[in-house]
């Protein structure tokens, strides 16, 4: 929970009892296995998890007709969070030969809502406003059920073999709005995209197998039918990877492979909430298709130390985005007719060096890479920035054994700000004419709606965000115990409470610096310095 540290935050700024954010997450994980025989064994495994961020604004509000003050409570916010839970039987029948069964069930929700509580009298009357929730969400289903076999038919072959089945619900984007009036009670009105339901099989191949002390191969195929819609999507994805021992230290490897997706994930460009949904291939939005090939270099400097340079390109079809202008939450049964599909590139390089042993560990990675999507109908046809593409990401881990119990770990990331879209200004439509009224600053009677305005906005994804970084450290203290072993962990997220952009908002008037309307944008940062204890037992 990051409230206390919020809350002396806007206590020095005077408004901690009024209006402040918050934000808090939870991770749970739970595995449990039993053992039938030396050849059976049954694993039952589960994780939640969820981030909720919000902002509670609590108003005074004066009635001028009666001299008394009220409270107008308000509360906005999102959160976004997944479960799920696999049953696994691995039975062992025979030397050379293996099964797993598989039955999982996930669910992904996020959500978005808006609570308003306004209190106050009119002319003396008790009468009081209505209480307004709003609640906005997508989620997505799937249940799975797989079976797959790893076999030894040849010394020197490992492969691999099973079939996969899953079931999906699809909620794009559902509305929930609720008014609760004293006298009348609640009303609740119900609006969104029509949930979509499909399934996907798939069957797979790969035998992982060496020639010589040198060479070492993957060749594999993986199949793949999606039904939708009364719509039937068939994907072949032959992969090929191997590496070669170029010395007893260096080791070279590359890789090739072709992959589908029937899940889109839509992107919010705009400036503003990062509102991001899952969305299903349908019967017109065809699953995205990659080819990817990469070339890396591993070295092994000395026992426990190791360095890798990889080298990627990747290019892409049937990706997904908004149209410019689209309203970005899903709640629309149409929403298809506001998505656009392209394609992409994106190519880089990876540098990985580890310690994994002694006292001190650790370890640095950093990617330089550029992804870009290009749309027919956006920025004119020419390649722009993908929201998520990090030109630079940097994260370096150390950790100190200090005693036999007892270690200490330090994180740091680095990594470039996101891509965004902005709007540059907007006027109001001139086709449609009207009288020019005074009490609205000569703006014409018939255009004082939003929903006459055009909107021009900035070339897509042309404004990047600053750079985000922070450093997390950490102390556990760990010690065995009769029927297994706890460990109390302690420390604080960004520890130098870096401010980092979490999302930006705009806010369009005249202000005390300034004598003319104008329109002006803020950045709104969570996660400040945020210590944290956490508990935890194996057994």
């Amino acid at each position: 929970l990051s409230y206390p540290v919020q809350y002396m935050i806007n206590k020095s700024n005077g408004t901690a009892a009024k209006n402040y954010f918050g934000y808090f997450f939870h991770d749970i994980n739970a595995k449990i296995n039993h053992k039938f025989s030396d050849r059976s064994r049954l694993y039952l495994s589960t994780y939640a998890g969820k981030d909720e961020f919000y902002n509670k604004d609590n108003t005074e509000i004066y009635d001028m007709s009666t001299g008394q003050s009220s409270e107008s409570h308000y509360r906005y916010g999102f959160s976004w969070g997944n479960w799920t839970s696999s049953l696994r039987w691995n039975h062992i029948w025979s030397g050379s030969v293996f099964s797993n069964l598989t039955v999982a069930y996930s669910t992904f929700k996020h959500t978005e809502y808006e609570e308003n509580q306004a209190y106050y009298s009119m002319s003396g009357s008790d009468l009081s406003s209505p209480v307004l929730e709003d609640e906005y969400y997508s989620r997505v289903k799937d249940l799975a059920i797989g079976l797959d076999f790893n076999i030894k038919p040849f010394k020197g072959h490992d492969v691999r073999t099973g079939i996969k089945g899953n079931l999906y619900n699809f909620e794009p984007g559902t509305s929930l709005d609720e008014f609760y009036f004293p006298e009348q009670g609640v009303f609740t009105q119900r609006t969104g995209a029509d949930t979509v339901q499909a399934s996907q099989w798939t069957a797979f191949l790969e035998d992982d197998f060496g020639i010589g002390k040198r060479f070492r191969a993957n060749l594999g195929f993986n199949a793949s039918l999606f039904l939708v819609e009364g719509e039937q999507y068939f994907s072949p994805e032959p992969r090929i990877s191997a590496r070669y021992l170029l010395t007893d230290r260096l080791v070279m490897k590359v890789s090739y492979s072709v992959m589908s997706q029937n899940l889109h994930l839509l992107t919010n460009a705009m400036v503003g909430l990062p509102t991001d949904s899952w969305v299903p291939s349908t019967s017109t939005l065809p699953p995205e298709t990659s080819r990817q090939a990469a070339f890396g270099l591993n070295y092994k400097f000395r026992p426990g130390i190791r360095f890798s340079l990889e080298g990627f390109y990747k290019d892409m079809d049937n990706l997904v985005e908004y149209a410019d202008g689209a309203e970005l939450q899903m709640n629309d049964k149409f929403w298809e007719d506001k998505v656009l599909t392209g394609s992409g590139k994106s190519y880089g390089l990876e540098f990985y060096a580890v310690k994994e042993s002694g006292k001190w560990t650790g370890s640095l990675a950093y990617t330089l890479s550029k992804t870009t999507r290009q749309f027919d109908e956006i920025n004119n046809g020419e390649p722009f920035p993908y929201k998520y593409d990090r030109r630079h990401d940097l994260s370096i881990t150390a950790n100190w054994q200090m005693k036999k119990h007892i270690s200490l770990g330090a994180v740091w990331v680095m990594a470039s700000g996101i891509n965004v879209t902005n709007q540059d200004h907007s006027y109001y439509n001139p086709l449609l004419l009207g009288e020019p009224d005074a009490g609205t600053g000569g703006v014409p009677v018939n255009l004082r709606s939003d929903q006459d305005l055009i909107r021009n906005f900035s070339e897509r994804n042309g404004y990047e965000l600053p750079m985000y970084h922070r450093l997390d450290v950490g102390i556990n203290f760990e010690k065995e115990k009769k029927r297994g072993s706890r460990t109390w962990s302690f420390g604080v997220y960004n520890i130098y409470s870096r401010k980092n952009v979490f999302y930006l908002y705009s806010y369009q008037g005249t202000f005390e610096d300034s004598q003319v309307e104008e329109k002006r944008v803020y950045q709104v940062t969570m996660l400040p310095f945020l210590p944290y204890a956490r508990y935890s037992f194996r057994f």
